[in-house]
């Protein structure tokens, strides 16, 4: 998926994401007040929410610039401001963020596997992630989809398979409408 699909479907994702809205009931347990969450790879527009229990929200993703040029083109402001980070070399400190939330963006990251560390490195606590399954391979690795996740906690490509579950976590995968989630709990 590239920019230009942004480009397109701005204004529309802008009137579904870009107001005050509860947080997903999947991320309610997990939050209180004070919860640190970050919306890694969230594109221009965080898909965590904005209304529930006081808790300090950081959005980033890659083309953040990109997104504010087009925003800025459409009239948009966004709600949850995005700052530019790349998620292979995220610069947040060790444990910054009681939760990392990364919905749809690992299959576009070229080094998916250094993603994950970092994404590892800077959660303290909970890591939710979610991506439709085997995404590079329906696309034929075209489109900025480099990576695969699968329902047994695999994420590969074509030359490269790591399975989740080596990690010394608490990992649970499960398949809800068309997607993967995979929840990793106890860092």
């Amino acid at each position: 998926m590239g920019l230009g699909f942004y480009k397109r479907k701005l204004k529309e994702k802008a009137k579904i994401l870009n107001h005050p809205r509860p947080y997903p009931d999947y991320l309610l347990p997990m939050t209180g007040e004070g919860t640190r969450i970050l919306d890694v790879g969230s594109g221009p527009f965080s898909l965590v929410g904005t209304q529930g229990a006081n808790v300090n929200l950081v959005a980033c993703d890659v083309n953040a610039d990109e997104y504010y040029q087009m925003m800025k083109e459409q009239g948009i402001v966004p709600i949850v401001p995005i700052e530019k980070q790349d998620m292979e070399h995220l610069t947040y400190p060790d444990d910054s963020f009681d939760i990392v939330h990364c919905v749809n963006a690992l299959d576009h990251t070229p080094d998916a596997i250094q993603a994950l560390k970092e994404i590892m490195r800077v959660s303290s606590k909970w890591i939710y992630l979610r991506h439709f399954e085997n995404e590079a391979e329906k696309h034929h690795y075209r489109g900025g989809h480099y990576w695969n996740l699968d329902r047994l906690g695999r994420l590969w490509n074509q030359s490269t398979s790591y399975n989740m579950k080596w990690w010394n976590t608490s990992l649970q995968t499960s398949y809800k409408n068309k997607q993967i989630v995979v929840s990793i709990y106890e860092i």
